[in-house]
């Protein structure tokens, strides 16, 4: 739903929203040998089947999500965004995640002293930002203990496929930016941007000793953190 209001010089809009993603994955495998006659070609005339296999999986996320933006005049510029995310790819106690955002700009080509004293300056604006991102690419159902099934001493046996770790949680990057961007005669234009960024509880799979029965556990392990300058550069021809 979005909400749109302009009196004098200022404007606002407002956007709140939900949505859904599920997918379902279904799988199965049979491989039948042993046919009576090579021209017979469709399973049922097997004598024998190997290595049969069926499966599936249900996962999704749901999201709320909402904006609002302000600006007066063209010049002075505002927003704030937020969502919250809800993962199948965490147990009931991390299963959400709330990533909020905040910008500013300040388009000083607008004002008067520029405008009347820079008529070559086309655009100059100095913004700002700051805003977390979350991540939930892991293998499903990482947090629960998993179960595979199979055969010991020619009896059916079930047996733990994975080591569980309930307390897994979203993997989160906050990035500052700080920026300006110049135009000259619609023509020149560059920016220069200042950045941090920062990941905190990094979803990475430890390896684990042999003694426990498995090869590793997905945890959240870490941080990393890239910082910098970014320069860009553009020149138009004009025929």
């Amino acid at each position: 739903m979005k909400y749109e209001k302009v009196f004098n010089d200022n404007n606002f809009d407002f956007l709140i929203g939900y949505s859904f993603e599920k997918k379902q994955t279904r799988n199965i495998y049979i491989r039948g040998q042993d046919y009576a006659s090579a021209d017979l070609e469709y399973l049922n005339s097997a004598s024998t089947f190997v290595d049969p296999s069926a499966g599936a999986l249900d996962q999704g996320i749901r999201s709320f999500f909402g904006k609002a933006n302000y600006n007066y005049a063209n010049k002075y510029l505002i927003g704030f965004s937020a969502r919250m995310d809800a993962s199948t790819n965490f147990g009931s106690n991390n299963k959400n995640g709330f990533f909020p955002s905040a910008s500013a700009a300040w388009r000083l080509s607008e004002e008067d002293f520029i405008k009347n004293n820079m008529p070559g300056i086309t655009q100059l604006k100095l913004r700002a930002s700051y805003g977390l991102l979350g991540n939930d690419n892991i293998p499903p159902f990482q947090y629960a203990a998993l179960y595979g099934t199979g055969t010991y001493n020619s009896s059916p046996a079930i047996y733990p496929n994975n080591m569980p770790n309930p307390n897994l949680k979203w993997e989160t990057t906050a990035q500052a930016d700080i920026g300006v961007d110049i135009s000259l005669h619609d023509r020149f234009t560059i920016g220069v941007d200042l950045y941090n960024k920062l990941t905190k509880d990094l979803l990475l799979s430890r390896p684990l000793p042999p003694t426990t029965g498995f090869s590793s556990i997905v945890e959240n392990i870490g941080e990393m953190e890239n910082k910098g300058i970014e320069v860009t550069a553009q020149y138009f021809v004009l025929n």
